[in-house]
């Protein structure tokens, strides 16, 4: 396992062998990040807590929700946000967030729950946590095995089914709510919508989106 200085130096470095050969920024939420503006839209804005904003399409977005938003982002792309800083040691101490959300970055991570046991000191109580990350319990997996498209050595180092979700949580001091399979983005060959979208995320689905609670 590589260390987690060393991923992080990868990330800020910006390298292809972590982000991916030909990786450009996306312009469009992702069905996860879609689904936290769905779910939190009705709430009273509040404070939230990003983990890895990258260029800031989701953390942009509730920020035009009116929350008070914070993020924490080791490279240089997140830097232009309001809020963000490098690290959690860089959180102002006894701060509490009522969302916080880690998608697309727990995969990335050497010691996902160490991490989740750092944000589980900032999360309020009653605080939703939104996160995603692959799901190799996935329809794809078991067809495609070592040519899956999720595995990226280096980039992603970590890798999940329903049970080892739920420990990670729950080691981490969450109490798991829902736990969801999706892709990032939209099959190109349905829509959302359509009868067959709710099936096909179901039975292909190559991310798990989970929703926890602090115990």
């Amino acid at each position: 396992m590589p260390t987690q200085t060393f991923l992080d130096y990868l990330y800020r470095a910006g390298s292809a062998s972590v982000l991916g050969a030909g990786w450009i920024p996306r312009e469009r939420l992702t069905i996860p990040e879609r689904t936290a503006v769905q779910r939190e839209l009705e709430s009273r804005p509040s404070t939230y807590l990003e983990l890895g904003p990258g260029h800031g399409q989701l953390y942009s977005k509730f920020l035009e929700m009116g929350w008070d938003c914070t993020g924490v982002e080791p490279g240089d792309w997140g830097q232009h946000l309001p809020g963000v800083v490098r690290s959690i040691s860089a959180l102002p101490s006894g701060s509490l967030f009522d969302v916080v959300v880690a998608i697309d970055v727990l995969e990335h991570l050497s010691d996902p729950v160490g991490l989740l046991s750092q944000l589980r000191e900032f999360a309020a109580p009653r605080s939703r946590l939104y996160a995603s990350f692959p799901n190799h319990e996935s329809w794809r997996f078991f067809r495609n095995k070592g040519a899956w498209r999720m595995i990226r050595p280096l980039g992603h180092v970590q890798y999940f089914s329903r049970r080892s979700a739920e420990t990670m949580v729950e080691r981490s001091g969450f109490r798991l709510i829902s736990a969801d399979k999706n892709d990032m983005t939209d099959p190109s060959w349905t829509r959302p919508g359509t009868m067959m979208f709710p099936f096909v995320q179901r039975a292909v689905g190559d991310q798990w989106l989970i929703v926890a609670t602090p115990t």
